[in-house]
């Protein structure tokens, strides 16, 4: 079975949820949760949780490898993640206020990551490659972006690629971001994120706008379910766009969600689904991933 192949940040989280406001200079009563996440290493996590064979590549700090790497394997990922002596591995702090989430980011080791780990050898026979824009976080990784497409469109393999963070795609320059990325096969933005890419608030609009970078655009936007643009033709002037709405459900914790709707979407597109049932199947997984607390499906 073709294995879906997976690169980027895999992170140790810690998730606040203060019992209310956040006073300044003293003390506010929270509860405190220490998880593994990343949104690459969740989506791969959701994809071996789907059934789906999938190879993650990520870079954590010294003496964090086997403990991340068998985390991963209990959901069926093949992990392959390399251990930096100079840097930690990656933490963030996740500040919960209901559907609102803040975002304490220390990219550690994930910063060192270079996209040519993957080789053709490694590439070869994937059914397709997930990338994440934490994982082109440094100009020099964006630079070698190109070439990275350049090699698995030789070798006939589709190229998903979510933006991650609208933070990050402002301090990278929008410009840079997509003159590197421009040959994607699938972008996956949500909507702040299509926002940043396009200007334009209106993600129905953005996602049309998005073809131009790449034949298929999934704008997803929570609750409001998603927009699928499709140009494969690539002719501005007969993009599709469908609405799919989102699946209802009763939110405890929106980390991951978006995590599990790309392992949802890449799981449904291998069984031959289209890019719009794909998205259908997908919103029930993010629907059944804010119910959970965490980035990362239940532990087998």
């Amino acid at each position: 079975m073709s294995r879906i192949v997976v690169i980027g940040d895999v992170i140790d989280d810690i998730l606040v949820t203060p019992h209310g406001p956040i006073r300044r200079d003293t003390d506010t009563e929270s509860d405190i949760v220490y998880a593994q996440g990343g949104s690459a290493a969740n989506v791969a996590a959701w994809l071996g949780h789907l059934g789906a064979p999938v190879d993650f590549y990520g870079r954590v700090g010294s003496g964090d490898a086997a403990r991340h790497t068998a985390t991963l394997a209990a959901h069926g990922v093949r992990a392959l993640i390399e251990e930096a002596d100079d840097r930690p591995t990656g933490r963030i702090v996740i500040l919960l206020d209901g559907d609102s989430r803040t975002f304490l980011n220390m990219g550690g080791a994930n910063r060192d990551l270079p996209v040519d780990v993957l080789t053709d050898e490694r590439l070869m026979g994937a059914a397709a490659v997930h990338i994440t824009g934490h994982s082109m976080l440094e100009p020099w990784r964006l630079a070698r972006v190109p070439d990275l497409l350049g090699r698995t469109r030789r070798l006939g393999i589709p190229v998903v690629l979510d933006p991650s963070s609208a933070g990050f795609l402002r301090d990278v320059g929008v410009d840079n971001f997509l003159a590197a990325v421009a040959g994607v096969d699938i972008l996956l933005p949500n909507r702040d994120e299509a926002e940043a890419l396009t200007g334009l608030d209106d993600p129905e609009v953005a996602a049309r706008a998005l073809t131009a970078v790449a034949p298929t655009v999934i704008v997803t936007c929570g609750a409001d379910g998603s927009y699928v643009a499709e140009d494969p033709a690539r002719m501005q002037s007969r993009v599709r766009v469908s609405h799919v709405p989102a699946e209802p459900a009763h939110v405890v914790d929106p980390t991951g969600a978006g995590d599990a709707f790309a392992a949802g979407f890449h799981a449904a597109v291998r069984r031959g689904l289209s890019p719009v049932d794909a998205a259908a199947a997908a919103s029930t997984i993010a629907a059944r991933a804010v119910t959970l607390s965490g980035a990362r499906p239940p532990a087998p």
